[in-house]
C-alpha cells in the first residue's frame, strides 16, 4: 500500500491536517472547513489571496491525484487540498523584529478580506507562516471557519501572544523571541507581557485595551470565564465595522512598533568596523563572485552572514539564499534591505554552535535547525575564528558541521591567529591558537572536505579556500 506521512506538528486541528505522498503536500478538511473554501473559491476571494501572495497556492485536489488506498485509510466525510511546497522552513524564533511584525500585517490582511465574505481566521498562530525569502506566506487554510459573529476576532487573544506582546517585549525589554518561542509554543501569556512592562507601561493609553484590560479579565474566577464566553459567542451579531475597528487599530499599532525598532548591535554595524584594507575586501569581492559564476550554486547557505554582503551577491547570481547570523539587528538590517529589493533571501536569526532543537509534542513538532537549513554550496566567511574561540569549536566538530550543512560546496575564509579580530576575540582569552594555521585548517577539515583552490587575500593574514564534500 502506498504511504502517507503526516506532517508532525499538524494535529492540534480537529478539523485539518497535513500529510505528503509521494513528495507532495496535501491538507485534509473537514466538510465545514470545505465548505468555507468553496465560498471563498466562488467569490474569487481564494484565487487572490494566492495571486497576491498572501497564502500558498492551493488547489482542490482530485480523487485520482490520491491513490484509492490511501483514500481509503483518511478519515470519513473529509475532502483534500494540494498544496505548493514551500522548501524553506522557519519558525518565529529565528526571525528578526520586522519578520514577526510582517507576519502579524499577514493575519490582519487576511482576517480583513475574510470578514467580508462573512469568514474568519479561527488561529492567528505565528506557526501559520513560512517565509518564501523575505515574503511571508499564510499555510494554514483549515483555520478558515464561519464565526458565530463577526462584530469580534475570537482569535485576538491569541494575536496578541503570538505577535503582539513578544514584539512589546522585545521593543520595550529587550526580550529575545527565542526566549519567548522556545520556552513556549503558545507565546507569550497577558501576565507574562503585564510584568514584563509593568503598570504604567500597560497602563498607558498604546497598551491598555490589549494588555491591561485583558490581563484584567484573564484574572476572573473559575466560572466567570465560562459565562464571558457563553456571551460572547451569542450568535445575532453581523456587523463587521465593529470588529474592522479594531483591525485597522491592531495594524496601525504593529505598523508603530516596525517603525520605532532601530538596530544598534555592533555586528550590525560590522561593514564600517572591520579591520580589511579596501584592496582586500574588493579582492575578496571578486573571488566570490568568480566562485559563484564557475559553480552556479541552485542554492547557497550563509552562515555568520552579518548583514549579508555575500548573500546579495548569492541571490544576484541567481541562488536561493538562507541567511544565518546569531545576531538579531544584522539579520534585522538584512531583512529590511532584501525585503526592500525583493531578493530572494531568508534571513534566521540562529546560533549554529547552539542550534534550535526539535519542539513540541515529541520533540517533533518543530524539528530541530539543522535539518532545515543547507545549500549546494556554504559560505563560512569571517567565521572560522569565532566557531574555534568563541564557541570553543574543535575542528572535527567544525567539519562535521559543515559537511551536514552543505550538499557540495564549502567557501571558507582561513583566518590568521595573528589577524586583528583574531586577536580582538583572544584579548581576555588564553592564547591556545598561536600554532594554528592553514594546513591545520585543512587537515582537520579532511575527513569530509578535499580542498579545490585556495585564493590568498591582500595582506597575507586572510585565505579563501574553496572546498568539496567527499
Amino acid at each position: 500500500m502506498s504511504e502517507i506521512q503526516r506532517e508532525s506538528g499538524s494535529f492540534r486541528d480537529p478539523a485539518s491536517f497535513v500529510f505528503y505522498h509521494e513528495g507532495r503536500v496535501f491538507r485534509c478538511v473537514d466538510e465545514e472547513t470545505w465548505s468555507c473554501l468553496n465560498d471563498m473559491t466562488k467569490a474569487g476571494l481564494l484565487s487572490r489571496m494566492i495571486e497576491g501572495g498572501l497564502v500558498v497556492a492551493t488547489e482542490g485536489s482530485a480523487g485520482g491525484d490520491i491513490p484509492a488506498d490511501i483514500q481509503s485509510i483518511l478519515p470519513p466525510g473529509t475532502r483534500c487540498l494540494r498544496h505548493r511546497k514551500i522548501q524553506q522552513i522557519s519558525y518565529p524564533y529565528e526571525w528578526s523584529f520586522s519578520m514577526l511584525a510582517d507576519a502579524a500585517l499577514l493575519h490582519l490582511d487576511i482576517q480583513r478580506m475574510l470578514i467580508e465574505k462573512g469568514l474568519a481566521l479561527k488561529d492567528a498562530s505565528a506557526f501559520n507562516v513560512l517565509f518564501e525569502g523575505c515574503q511571508p506566506v499564510f499555510i494554514d487554510l483549515g483555520s478558515i471557519e464561519r464565526p458565530a459573529r463577526s462584530d469580534i476576532w475570537f482569535a485576538y487573544g491569541q494575536f496578541c501572544r503570538m505577535f503582539l506582546y513578544p514584539l512589546l517585549a522585545k521593543l520595550h525589554r529587550g526580550m529575545d523571541f527565542r526566549q519567548v518561542f522556545m520556552g513556549s509554543l503558545d507565546g507569550l501569556q497577558v501576565d507574562q507581557a503585564y510584568r514584563m512592562l509593568g503598570f504604567w507601561k500597560s497602563f498607558a493609553p498604546g497598551s491598555f485595551l490589549d494588555v491591561f484590560m485583558q490581563n484584567l479579565f484573564a484574572g476572573k474566577k473559575v466560572g466567570q470565564a465560562t459565562q464571558v464566553g457563553q456571551s460572547l459567542r451569542v450568535e445575532g451579531k453581523t456587523d463587521p465595522a465593529v470588529q474592522l475597528v479594531n483591525l485597522n487599530r491592531l495594524q496601525r499599532k504593529i505598523e508603530g512598533l516596525k517603525k520605532s525598532f532601530r538596530v544598534g548591535s555592533m555586528w550590525s554595524e560590522y561593514g564600517d568596523i572591520r579591520n580589511y584594507s579596501d584592496q582586500a575586501i574588493d579582492e575578496k569581492k571578486r573571488v566570490v563572485r568568480e566562485i559563484l559564476n564557475q559553480y552556479r550554486p541552485r542554492s547557497v547557505l550563509d552562515v555568520g552572514c552579518n548583514t549579508g554582503e555575500f548573500s546579495f551577491m548569492a541571490a544576484e547570481a541567481g541562488a536561493s539564499v538562507m541567511a544565518v547570523d546569531y545576531d538579531h539587528d544584522a539579520v534585522e538590517a538584512l531583512y529590511r534591505t532584501a525585503k526592500r529589493k525583493k531578493m530572494n533571501i531568508l534571513p534566521l536569526v540562529a546560533d549554529l554552535s547552539n542550534p534550535s532543537p526539535g519542539l513540541g509534542l515529541f520533540c517533533e513538532e518543530r524539528q530541530p535547525l539543522l535539518n532545515r537549513v543547507g545549500g549546494e554550496m556554504v559560505f563560512a566567511l569571517a567565521l572560522i575564528h569565532h566557531l574555534m574561540v568563541t564557541a570553543c569549536m574543535p575542528l572535527e566538530a567544525i567539519s562535521r558541521l559543515f559537511a551536514q550543512l552543505t550538499e557540495t560546496w564549502l567557501v571558507l575564509e582561513y583566518i590568521d591567529p595573528q589577524d586583528g579580530m583574531f586577536r580582538e576575540l583572544l584579548a581576555i582569552r588564553k592564547d591556545y591558537f598561536s600554532g594554528f594555521s592553514i594546513e591545520k585548517l585543512e587537515a582537520g577539515l579532511s575527513d569530509h572536505f578535499g580542498v579545490v583552490s585556495r585564493h590568498p587575500l591582500p595582506g597575507g593574514l586572510r585565505t579563501l579556500l574553496v572546498l568539496k564534500k567527499k
